[in-house]
């Protein structure tokens, strides 16, 4: 009874994708010279990073990096990475102070990140499934839980 209704909750955040961010794309390519620009997935466990960027692979080049490579660069060569520099599910404001392996060289600034954010529930329940290194406690009063995601306290 506690919980909103799932109309309750499209009510709140729709019902389709939402893109944020576009207007930053024009400083991007003003900033980061054609042959330096990357785009790589960024974003939280179970929350689509994979399928973005195998849908950023398969649809998307960036047309400098494609003259320079050739078409049998790699995805890699054409600037479209699978984590940005800094980690696929590392927090952006630690951009500067962490950075994967392989990466130490790289600006991190070349690369544009394409982040996904999952509707709280169906992310919440992802992470019930696949909770990746998320510990939490499934404890209420004492008692081991059962049901994940718990969200009523009681």
């Amino acid at each position: 009874e506690r919980l909103p209704t799932w109309s309750q909750i499209e009510s709140l955040i729709g019902d389709k994708p939402v893109v944020l961010g576009l207007e930053r794309c024009n400083d991007f390519r003003n900033n980061v010279p054609p042959l330096r620009r990357m785009l790589g997935s960024s974003g939280m466990f179970n929350s689509g990073t994979n399928l973005v960027t195998r849908l950023m692979k398969e649809n998307c080049v960036i047309p400098e990096r494609y003259e320079k490579y050739g078409p049998r660069g790699t995805k890699e060569e054409y600037g479209i990475r699978w984590q940005c520099p800094w980690g696929k599910h590392t927090p952006v404001n630690e951009k500067y102070n962490h950075t994967t392996p392989n990466n130490e060289n790289m600006n991190k600034d070349d690369c544009l990140p394409v982040v996904t954010i999952r509707n709280p529930y169906d992310w919440m329940k992802s992470m019930c499934r696949l909770p990746y290194t998320a510990k939490w406690s499934m404890h209420e009063r004492g008692i081991r839980g059962t049901i994940c995601p718990h969200l009523v306290y009681t």
